[in-house]
């Protein structure tokens, strides 16, 4: 009898295991490509089968707050505080990866002064036509693009510069194309694409840093995976990730 109660007890402890295998993580789309070259390089060094699961922005929260499963989740810094109070997630927070806004031109075009505001708006009144990429309904950060974009929309407007709103991350298809003579995008979007020409960040008074922090679900059965996934984001390894697809360190 105590010999079936120990094998039973056994069984349930293996499928529990087996179970917890899988490391999930939610992760944005800026994201998508850093995750690509950091899990293969975690689970190689050891670590468990990562499964990552891309999310939306603005679907992020809803996500968490819903119940969705997850042990690492990895969201706008301005959602924290709120998956912070509904109990879903540690206390710890820590900040993984930061953009900001960006303008680009097409290949071949000589790079305009957008150093200071005044310079920047010379430019979008001087250019022929702007694409914007698209701010997300829901997510936090893009509520201040908006007010970003109403601002760039009135220089337009007084210019007659026609305006392009893409789909977010497709900005620079209307600088391909040659409908737009400027794209103003998330630097990271810009910075990876090959076909366009980035200028560099917008100044300051315009500027918009959007960080991401990672968090850790509370009731995650792998706490010590998810840190360790996360050491190995915040290193040297992380910081190459970063620094190959746009990105950088807060």
């Amino acid at each position: 009898m105590i010999l079936r109660l120990f094998f039973f007890a056994y069984f349930i402890l293996v499928g529990e295991c087996a179970f917890a295998a899988d490391l999930t993580v939610l992760a944005p789309p800026a994201l998508s490509a850093v995750m690509d070259d950091i899990v293969p390089t975690f689970e190689a060094k050891g670590g468990r089968h990562v499964v990552i699961l891309q999310i939306d922005d603005d679907s992020v929260e809803p996500k968490v707050l819903s119940g969705a499963h997850f042990d690492l989740a990895i969201v706008e810094q301005q959602m924290v505080p709120g998956l912070t109070r509904s109990g879903r997630i540690t206390p710890r927070a820590i900040p993984v990866a930061r953009t900001m806004l960006g303008l680009a031109v097409p290949n071949g075009s000589a790079k305009p002064d957008i150093s200071t505001q005044e310079a920047f708006e010379r430019t979008v009144m001087s250019a022929q036509s702007i694409a914007f990429s698209a701010p997300a309904p829901q997510s936090l950060s893009d509520q201040y693009l908006r007010h970003c974009f109403a601002h760039l929309l009135g220089l337009t407007n007084q210019s007659g510069v026609r305006q392009f709103l893409a789909a977010r991350g497709h900005a620079t298809d209307y600088l391909t194309t040659g409908q737009a003579g400027v794209a103003v995008a998330w630097s990271h979007d810009l910075r990876q694409d090959e076909d366009v020409r980035y200028v560099g960040p917008l100044p300051e008074t315009l500027q918009m840093h959007l960080v991401f922090t990672a968090v850790t679900a509370q009731d995650s059965a792998l706490p010590d995976s998810a840190r360790a996934f996360l050491s190995l984001m915040s290193g040297p390894d992380g910081a190459l990730a970063l620094e190959r697809h746009g990105l950088e360190r807060p």
